[in-house]
């Protein structure tokens, strides 16, 4: 079996799985006893959702989370919409930007 699983928060979860081991994720996931949505992915939509709800522009919260004037908006946008498995490193930043604590945001 070529499965792949990590660890986070002491939930195991399915990284990555074969197609010729199992014929869908959710096939996966049952046979690996893992939760099927992943962490990562639910954390991401609350830091998505804390985002939109602020009224910080994507500019000013670059700014705060540490990024040159130049490159803040866009490294932002990417780390918001284009991120799905963050680090605790930029999950620390953005809690710091936002006034809040990292538990908030998992």
């Amino acid at each position: 079996m070529n499965l792949f699983a990590r660890c986070s928060k002491n939930h195991f979860f399915l990284a990555w799985y074969s197609a010729a081991n199992f014929s869908d994720r959710e096939q996966a996931t049952e046979k690996m006893n893992v939760p099927f949505s992943l962490p990562e992915e639910a954390t991401m939509a609350q830091v998505r959702a804390m985002f939109e709800s602020s009224k910080v522009s994507l500019q000013e919260l670059g700014l705060r989370m540490g990024y040159p004037e130049a490159t803040a908006r866009q490294s932002v946008w990417q780390f918001i919409y284009k991120t799905d498995d963050p680090r605790l490193s930029m999950l620390k930043r953005f809690a710091k930007a936002m006034g809040v604590s990292v538990k908030d945001l998992v």
